[in-house]
């Protein structure tokens, strides 16, 4: 696998993730799309108005609003502005685009404010080649998205578009319907799991002793996107590795909730299309995980003393 698609995040992604798109001719795909320089922004002597003026046209707003708005509305991916194809589509080359730390910038904040309804998962970074140069490519991950279909304004009209093989098309109004009522089944599956978590979080195992009230935490998490299916789950250890703390965010508040006891971690065992492994329970905290084979998680956590917590904001 590519190392850029490893990246949850934008903002991860490296050099040399770059360099191993040429090196191994990526091509572009459902969920790669590669621009050579700021796509549609030539002015009338064929210069391109970043290269001489660092303006952006709003045509070349555009274009990038498509191209990303047709990832979100397929199953999320990358656009890499900076690499040069081949006859077959494949990264043949790293093209370097002047002052593309700013460039990133200003295409994440048109992102950010023409897209609706707004991407949950969007980032652009701009990675220079060289430290003094400044020049250099500019990556924009796009995650997949419950709210699609996602959609842009232009004049008096909205467009849709979505991402199939190497293009991005505009959508039919039978797509668009198609998509809203698909996202409205996964909506509703994921209200209903997250509904059913207070009442898991009673039954999950207790501590044997508390010293004062039982204060703890549940967590339920889906996947984006449907079709991960986990194989024998109880075999994959590494999806059940005990931690000494975890780590979570709601909405722009990170929290960071902390248990030293992670020996008491018992064996992971099978369970009912899944897996679960019980922290046991002692005098003071209990905790359990579990993870579906289609990916969805459970996590809960009782604690028979006051839980303090590290907020970061």
């Amino acid at each position: 696998m590519l190392s850029l698609f490893r990246r949850t995040r934008a903002e991860d992604a490296t050099l040399e993730d770059l360099r191993q798109l040429c090196e191994q001719g990526a091509e572009e795909g459902h969920t790669l799309e590669f621009k050579e320089s700021v796509p549609d922004n030539v002015d009338e002597n064929g210069e391109n108005r970043w290269t001489t003026t660092r303006n952006i046209s709003d045509k070349a707003k555009r274009a990038v609003l498509k191209a990303v708005i047709a990832l979100a509305n397929a199953d999320g991916g990358w656009l890499v502005l900076g690499v040069r194809e081949d006859s077959q589509d494949r990264a043949a080359k790293l093209e370097p685009i002047e002052d593309c730390v700013s460039l990133a910038d200003r295409l994440g904040r048109v992102l950010a404010s023409s897209i609706e309804p707004p991407l949950p998962v969007l980032g652009s970074r701009g990675i220079e080649f060289n430290a003094n140069g400044g020049a250099g490519a500019v990556v924009i991950g796009v995650g997949p998205s419950l709210l699609r279909p996602h959609r842009i304004q232009h004049g008096d009209k909205r467009h849709v578009y979505v991402r199939r093989g190497k293009e991005s098309l505009e959508m039919s109004m039978w797509d668009i319907q198609s998509l809203t009522l698909e996202t409205g089944r996964r909506v509703e599956k994921l209200e209903a799991r997250l509904s059913e978590t207070l009442g898991r979080y009673e039954r999950s195992p207790s501590p044997k002793k508390p010293v004062g009230p039982i204060y703890g935490y549940a967590i339920a998490a889906a996947p984006l996107i449907s079709g991960p299916v986990i194989e024998d789950i109880y075999r994959h250890t590494k999806l059940f590795s005990p931690q000494p703390s975890w780590n979570g965010r709601i909405d722009a508040t990170s929290f960071d909730a902390r248990s030293t006891m992670q020996s008491e971690w018992g064996d992971v065992t099978p369970m009912l299309r899944g897996a679960r492994r019980l922290f046991h329970p002692t005098i003071n905290i209990a905790c359990c995980l579990e993870v579906g084979w289609d990916g969805n998680l459970f996590l809960s956590c009782k604690f028979g003393y006051e839980v303090r917590t590290a907020v970061q904001k």
